[in-house]
Protein backbone atom coordinates (compact mmCIF):
# COMPACT_ATOMS: atom_id res chain seq x y z
CA UNK A 1 0.00 0.00 0.00
CA UNK A 2 2.68 2.46 1.04
CA UNK A 3 4.94 1.37 -1.73
CA UNK A 4 2.25 1.96 -4.35
CA UNK A 5 1.54 5.47 -3.06
CA UNK A 6 5.24 6.28 -3.03
CA UNK A 7 5.64 5.06 -6.59
CA UNK A 8 2.61 7.07 -7.72
CA UNK A 9 3.99 10.21 -6.05
CA UNK A 10 7.32 9.76 -7.82
CA UNK A 11 5.61 9.34 -11.19
CA UNK A 12 3.48 12.41 -10.54
CA UNK A 13 6.51 14.51 -9.64
CA UNK A 14 8.38 13.38 -12.72
CA UNK A 15 5.38 14.23 -14.94
CA UNK A 16 5.02 17.69 -13.40
CA UNK A 17 8.74 18.36 -13.86
CA UNK A 18 8.55 17.30 -17.50
CA UNK A 19 5.53 19.55 -18.10
CA UNK A 20 7.28 22.51 -16.48
CA UNK A 21 10.43 21.84 -18.58
CA UNK A 22 8.37 21.80 -21.78
CA UNK A 23 6.73 25.11 -20.96
CA UNK A 24 10.06 26.66 -20.01
CA UNK A 25 11.69 25.39 -23.23
CA UNK A 26 8.92 26.76 -25.39
CA UNK A 27 9.26 30.12 -23.67
CA UNK A 28 13.03 30.19 -24.17
CA UNK A 29 12.64 29.16 -27.81
CA UNK A 30 10.24 31.97 -28.52
CA UNK A 31 12.53 34.47 -26.80
CA UNK A 32 15.52 33.26 -28.85
CA UNK A 33 13.53 33.55 -32.09
CA UNK A 34 12.55 37.12 -31.23
CA UNK A 35 16.15 38.09 -30.40
CA UNK A 36 17.44 36.49 -33.63
CA UNK A 37 14.85 38.21 -35.77
CA UNK A 38 15.67 41.56 -34.22
CA UNK A 39 19.40 41.02 -34.88
CA UNK A 40 18.76 40.01 -38.49
CA UNK A 41 16.60 43.07 -38.95
CA UNK A 42 19.43 45.24 -37.64
CA UNK A 43 22.00 43.65 -40.00
CA UNK A 44 19.86 43.52 -43.13
CA UNK A 45 18.90 46.96 -44.42
CA UNK A 46 15.28 47.37 -44.96
CA UNK A 47 15.25 50.37 -47.37
CA UNK A 48 16.94 51.08 -50.74
CA UNK A 49 19.12 53.86 -49.28
CA UNK A 50 20.47 51.56 -46.65
CA UNK A 51 21.16 48.95 -49.35
CA UNK A 52 23.16 51.49 -51.42
CA UNK A 53 25.05 52.60 -48.34
CA UNK A 54 25.91 49.01 -47.46
CA UNK A 55 26.98 48.32 -51.04
CA UNK A 56 29.27 51.39 -51.09
CA UNK A 57 30.75 50.37 -47.77
CA UNK A 58 31.45 46.85 -49.03
CA UNK A 59 33.01 48.27 -52.22
CA UNK A 60 35.25 50.58 -50.20
CA UNK A 61 36.35 47.72 -47.98
CA UNK A 62 37.03 45.56 -51.05
CA UNK A 63 39.03 48.35 -52.71
CA UNK A 64 41.05 48.89 -49.54
CA UNK A 65 41.75 45.18 -49.23
CA UNK A 66 42.68 44.99 -52.93
CA UNK A 67 45.09 47.93 -52.53
CA UNK A 68 46.69 46.35 -49.49
CA UNK A 69 47.02 43.02 -51.27
CA UNK A 70 48.51 44.75 -54.36
CA UNK A 71 51.09 46.64 -52.28
CA UNK A 72 52.00 43.46 -50.43
CA UNK A 73 52.28 41.57 -53.72
CA UNK A 74 54.51 44.29 -55.21
CA UNK A 75 56.77 44.33 -52.16
CA UNK A 76 56.93 40.53 -52.28
CA UNK A 77 57.90 40.69 -55.96
CA UNK A 78 60.61 43.28 -55.24
CA UNK A 79 61.97 41.17 -52.41
CA UNK A 80 61.92 38.11 -54.63
CA UNK A 81 63.77 40.01 -57.39
CA UNK A 82 66.40 41.20 -54.89
CA UNK A 83 66.80 37.68 -53.55
CA UNK A 84 67.14 36.29 -57.08
CA UNK A 85 69.78 38.95 -57.88
CA UNK A 86 71.64 38.08 -54.68
CA UNK A 87 71.42 34.38 -55.54
CA UNK A 88 72.80 35.13 -59.03
CA UNK A 89 75.66 37.18 -57.58
CA UNK A 90 76.42 34.45 -55.07
CA UNK A 91 76.38 31.82 -57.83
CA UNK A 92 78.74 33.94 -59.94
CA UNK A 93 81.09 34.37 -56.99
CA UNK A 94 80.99 30.63 -56.33
CA UNK A 95 81.77 29.87 -59.98
CA UNK A 96 84.66 32.37 -59.90
CA UNK A 97 86.02 30.82 -56.72
CA UNK A 98 85.69 27.32 -58.19
CA UNK A 99 87.57 28.43 -61.32
CA UNK A 100 90.31 29.99 -59.17
CA UNK A 101 90.53 26.84 -57.06
CA UNK A 102 90.83 24.71 -60.21
CA UNK A 103 93.58 26.99 -61.54
CA UNK A 104 95.42 26.82 -58.22
CA UNK A 105 95.05 23.04 -58.15
CA UNK A 106 96.45 22.81 -61.69
CA UNK A 107 99.34 25.13 -60.78
CA UNK A 108 99.96 23.13 -57.60
CA UNK A 109 99.97 19.87 -59.56
CA UNK A 110 102.40 21.37 -62.11
CA UNK A 111 104.62 22.63 -59.29
CA UNK A 112 104.51 19.21 -57.61
CA UNK A 113 105.48 17.58 -60.91
CA UNK A 114 108.31 20.09 -61.32
CA UNK A 115 109.46 19.46 -57.75
CA UNK A 116 109.45 15.70 -58.36
CA UNK A 117 111.51 16.23 -61.53
CA UNK A 118 113.93 18.45 -59.62
CA UNK A 119 114.22 15.87 -56.84
CA UNK A 120 114.95 13.18 -59.41
CA UNK A 121 117.54 15.45 -61.06
CA UNK A 122 119.08 16.18 -57.65
CA UNK A 123 119.30 12.46 -56.90
CA UNK A 124 120.96 11.87 -60.28
CA UNK A 125 123.42 14.70 -59.65
CA UNK A 126 124.14 13.43 -56.15
CA UNK A 127 124.73 9.90 -57.43
CA UNK A 128 126.95 11.26 -60.23
CA UNK A 129 128.81 13.41 -57.69
CA UNK A 130 129.28 10.43 -55.38
CA UNK A 131 130.55 8.30 -58.27
CA UNK A 132 132.88 11.10 -59.36
CA UNK A 133 134.17 11.54 -55.81
CA UNK A 134 134.74 7.80 -55.52
CA UNK A 135 136.54 7.81 -58.87
CA UNK A 136 138.63 10.82 -57.83
CA UNK A 137 139.45 9.17 -54.50
CA UNK A 138 140.46 5.99 -56.34
CA UNK A 139 142.59 7.99 -58.76
CA UNK A 140 144.20 9.82 -55.85
CA UNK A 141 144.96 6.48 -54.23
CA UNK A 142 146.40 5.16 -57.52
CA UNK A 143 148.38 8.37 -57.93
CA UNK A 144 149.73 8.06 -54.39
CA UNK A 145 150.62 4.44 -55.05
CA UNK A 146 152.36 5.32 -58.30
CA UNK A 147 154.17 8.19 -56.56
CA UNK A 148 155.35 5.76 -53.90
CA UNK A 149 156.46 3.33 -56.61
CA UNK A 150 158.32 6.14 -58.40
CA UNK A 151 159.99 7.14 -55.13
CA UNK A 152 160.96 3.53 -54.50
CA UNK A 153 162.30 3.19 -58.06
CA UNK A 154 164.29 6.40 -57.70
CA UNK A 155 165.67 5.08 -54.44
CA UNK A 156 166.56 1.76 -56.11
CA UNK A 157 168.20 3.59 -59.01
CA UNK A 158 170.18 5.74 -56.60
CA UNK A 159 171.30 2.65 -54.68
CA UNK A 160 172.30 0.89 -57.91
CA UNK A 161 174.16 3.97 -59.13
CA UNK A 162 176.00 4.14 -55.82
CA UNK A 163 176.77 0.42 -56.01
CA UNK A 164 178.04 0.76 -59.59
CA UNK A 165 180.16 3.73 -58.58
CA UNK A 166 181.74 1.76 -55.75
CA UNK A 167 182.41 -1.23 -57.99
CA UNK A 168 183.87 0.77 -60.89
CA UNK A 169 187.76 1.15 -60.88
CA UNK A 170 189.32 4.60 -60.79
CA UNK A 171 189.66 6.44 -64.06
CA UNK A 172 193.48 6.72 -63.95
CA UNK A 173 193.85 2.96 -63.55
CA UNK A 174 191.68 2.38 -66.60
CA UNK A 175 193.69 4.92 -68.59
CA UNK A 176 196.94 3.30 -67.53
CA UNK A 177 195.71 -0.04 -68.73
CA UNK A 178 194.41 1.34 -72.00
CA UNK A 179 197.53 3.39 -72.96
CA UNK A 180 199.90 0.46 -73.49
CA UNK A 181 197.42 -1.30 -75.67
CA UNK A 182 197.08 1.81 -77.86
CA UNK A 183 193.36 2.09 -77.47
CA UNK A 184 191.53 5.35 -77.93
CA UNK A 185 191.20 7.54 -74.89
CA UNK A 186 187.75 8.11 -73.49
CA UNK A 187 186.61 10.91 -71.21
CA UNK A 188 186.86 10.20 -67.53
CA UNK A 189 183.25 11.04 -67.01
CA UNK A 190 182.09 8.33 -69.48
CA UNK A 191 184.29 5.73 -67.82
CA UNK A 192 183.30 6.66 -64.34
CA UNK A 193 179.62 6.62 -65.06
CA UNK A 194 178.21 3.17 -65.71
CA UNK A 195 174.91 2.73 -67.56
CA UNK A 196 171.87 2.14 -65.40
CA UNK A 197 169.86 -1.08 -65.40
CA UNK A 198 167.63 -1.15 -68.56
CA UNK A 199 164.87 -3.11 -66.80
CA UNK A 200 164.70 -0.50 -64.08
CA UNK A 201 164.68 2.27 -66.66
CA UNK A 202 161.85 0.56 -68.59
CA UNK A 203 159.82 0.03 -65.43
CA UNK A 204 160.44 3.64 -64.47
CA UNK A 205 159.26 4.83 -67.89
CA UNK A 206 156.10 2.68 -67.69
CA UNK A 207 155.39 3.98 -64.21
CA UNK A 208 155.86 7.56 -65.35
CA UNK A 209 153.54 6.91 -68.32
CA UNK A 210 150.87 5.42 -66.04
CA UNK A 211 151.29 8.37 -63.69
CA UNK A 212 150.74 10.76 -66.57
CA UNK A 213 147.63 8.80 -67.62
CA UNK A 214 146.27 8.92 -64.07
CA UNK A 215 146.99 12.63 -63.84
CA UNK A 216 145.20 13.21 -67.17
CA UNK A 217 142.21 11.14 -66.00
CA UNK A 218 142.14 13.10 -62.75
CA UNK A 219 142.19 16.38 -64.67
CA UNK A 220 139.41 15.12 -66.95
CA UNK A 221 137.24 14.12 -63.98
CA UNK A 222 137.87 17.47 -62.33
CA UNK A 223 136.83 19.27 -65.54
CA UNK A 224 133.71 17.08 -65.87
CA UNK A 225 132.74 17.73 -62.26
CA UNK A 226 133.29 21.46 -62.75
CA UNK A 227 131.00 21.41 -65.81
CA UNK A 228 128.31 19.54 -63.86
CA UNK A 229 128.51 22.06 -61.04
CA UNK A 230 128.20 24.86 -63.60
CA UNK A 231 125.08 23.24 -65.11
CA UNK A 232 123.58 22.86 -61.63
CA UNK A 233 124.21 26.54 -60.93
CA UNK A 234 122.61 27.46 -64.28
CA UNK A 235 119.56 25.38 -63.38
CA UNK A 236 119.39 27.12 -60.02
CA UNK A 237 118.98 30.44 -61.82
CA UNK A 238 115.89 29.12 -63.66
CA UNK A 239 112.32 29.03 -62.13
CA UNK A 240 112.29 26.56 -59.30
CA UNK A 241 115.99 27.19 -58.56
CA UNK A 242 115.26 28.15 -54.98
CA UNK A 243 113.83 24.72 -54.29
CA UNK A 244 116.89 23.11 -55.90
CA UNK A 245 119.27 25.24 -53.85
CA UNK A 246 117.43 24.23 -50.67
CA UNK A 247 117.57 20.56 -51.64
CA UNK A 248 121.30 20.79 -52.52
CA UNK A 249 121.96 22.55 -49.21
CA UNK A 250 120.20 19.74 -47.39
Amino acid sequence: MFQTETLLLVVLGFSLATLIALFAGRLMWSMAVRIGSRRMQRQIPSTAGELHTERDRLRAEYALLSQKLGSRLESSRMKMAEQMAEVTRTRNRIETLVAEINEKDAAHAAREHEIMGLHARILENESAAAEAQLAIAGLHLDLDGKSNEISELHHIIAEKDAHITTLAPPADVILAKLEPEGETEEPADQVASAPADPIVQQHLAETAHETDDLQNELNRLDATWTKKLGRIRDKNRKPGGTILQKDVAR
